[in-house]
């Protein structure tokens, strides 16, 4: 008899152990492993923790919101600005009297996609870096950038 009331506490202790070590990693008290032995009640408890937001997530929320510095966020403004200056480099060479040459060609295939569909993306992600930037210089640049792309609608062929 002794034996068996050993081989459960055992068996529990081996089954809600890492049981209450997920909960508690998730940011939940480790006793909410108790709903375990409650009928309903434990099968409940597994779809609220997986519907709800955990509270480790919620902290994580906050921390990498907060964590955003303002350098860190021209650091951010300005490589969007970079690639967004690259893409009108590649936007001109696709508007070439001669037609794309083969570098933009390449760039094309691998992206999968046309030039006319290049040519659009470029536009929308200019005229939204532009809605969105704060810094005048920022905003100064990226609407030249943006005059550039589009003198070159007209000349973006496919194919």
């Amino acid at each position: 008899m002794l034996e068996t009331v050993v081989a459960i506490i055992i068996g529990l202790v081996l089954f809600l152990g890492p049981i209450a070590l997920i909960v508690q990693k998730a940011g939940y008290s480790p006793l909410w492993v108790l709903l375990a032995f409650v009928p309903i009640v434990n099968f409940l408890a597994i779809i609220y923790f997986a519907v709800t937001e955990w509270p480790i997530e919620k902290e994580l929320q906050q921390l990498t919101g907060r964590s955003k510095s303002p350098a860190d966020a021209k650091t951010e403004s300005s490589w969007e600005l970079k690639r967004l200056a690259q893409r009108v480099a590649m936007v001109e060479r696709l508007a070439s009297s001669k037609g794309p040459d083969e570098t933009a060609k390449q760039m094309l295939d691998t992206i999968g996609q046309s030039a006319s569909e290049y040519f659009n993306q470029t536009l929308i992600s200019l005229e939204q870096f532009v809605k969105r930037a704060t810094n005048d210089d920022e905003k100064t640049f990226a609407e030249k950038l943006l005059n550039t792309a589009r003198s070159c609608e007209g000349e973006i062929q496919d194919g």
